[in-house]
């Protein structure tokens, strides 16, 4: 079945509040919001070059959005207008963190650095090289004191937040070696106890954030696994392939949970809803997909980008 795009599927869930509202972008290089309707609530904005990822900052009032223009860029995103644009890397910026208080932006890219802004002014706190090669994830803890990075080098890296006043810094605290290819995503677990990677390689691992160890190895698929997501109570993490296939595992044993969501063609982006009841994709066809996390269901469909869905936030 075709869909114009922008427009939800005719197989939706009664009842229109039951669709977590979502921000996605895409190659297309726009930004949008989707409402609880599954219907495009406001084109938020675009960059110049494909969106690569998105961070809400607390509050939920303030997006941040990096692409392959080599810029960061907030927004306001009740206004659906820009607030700040920044040239935050001599290539591509492939991912972006916001610090649990907001102060802090986290930036990676091709350059194979990391970079540390102030929310408020844009002004640039901390650069480190990084990685050997492009840095494709990045996360804070929930009380903001690491950031962990994930590389093209197929190494995941933790790194302390140092605050002294207006001024930051990035530590080097640790090195996991964690793939045998490209790492595509990176989360960490609601309490920070876990950090779980997805590589080009096909495998889904865990790691312990206290010292590194591996929890679980498992293989996801014969080709490479795209997205990852933990569930919000932490017991389950989604992953999407290049196969199109969505699938969920037991996060603290890595067996296969009864679910299993298919698209058109790879999945490229994760979100669940806050209660955990509905699962997200986006692909590489530009199609979101709402999931039943229950049945394995697929609740809605929306035609959202004329390219790729590269990133997906939960809306505020």
């Amino acid at each position: 079945m075709a869909f114009a795009s922008g427009q939800a599927s005719a197989h939706r869930i009664a009842g229109a509040e039951d669709l977590p509202a979502v921000i996605s972008g895409g190659t297309d290089r726009a930004i949008k919001l989707w409402s609880a309707a599954g219907k495009l609530a406001a084109t938020i904005g675009a960059h110049e070059e494909s969106v690569n990822a998105l961070a809400l900052v607390p509050g939920g009032e303030t997006l941040a959005s990096v692409g392959s223009d080599k810029t960061l860029k907030l927004w306001n995103v009740p206004a659906a207008r820009p607030v700040l644009s920044i040239e935050a890397h001599g290539g591509a910026v492939l991912a972006v963190a916001v610090s649990p208080d907001g102060r802090l932006i986290a930036t990676g890219g091709d350059d194979r650095h990391i970079r540390l802004w102030n929310r408020a002014t844009g002004k640039r706190l901390a650069d480190v090289e990084a990685h050997g090669d492009s840095v494709r994830a990045l996360q804070f803890t929930a009380n903001g004191g690491l950031l962990v990075s994930a590389g093209a080098d197929k190494l995941i890296r933790s790194w302390k937040v140092v605050l002294d006043g207006r001024l930051a810094a990035l530590e080097y605290q640790s090195t996991i070696v964690a793939h045998d290819d490209v790492i595509t995503g990176l989360v960490l677990s609601p309490d920070d106890r876990v950090v779980a990677s997805v590589s080009a390689d096909g495998y889904l691992k865990t790691w312990r954030m206290d010292g590194g160890g591996l929890l679980q190895r498992v293989r996801v698929c014969d080709r490479g696994v795209q997205a990852v997501a933990f569930s919000p109570d932490g017991r389950a993490i989604a992953t999407g392939d290049e196969e199109g296939k969505i699938r969920l595992w037991n996060a603290a044993n890595g067996m296969p949970q009864p679910f299993s969501g298919s698209q058109e063609r790879a999945v490229t982006a994760l979100v669940w809803a806050s209660d955990g009841k509905i699962l997200v994709s986006g692909g590489a066809g530009g199609i979101l997909h709402y999931w039943s996390v229950a049945t394995g269901a697929e609740l809605a469909k929306i035609a959202a980008h004329d390219g790729a869905v590269r990133a997906l936030v939960l809306a505020p």
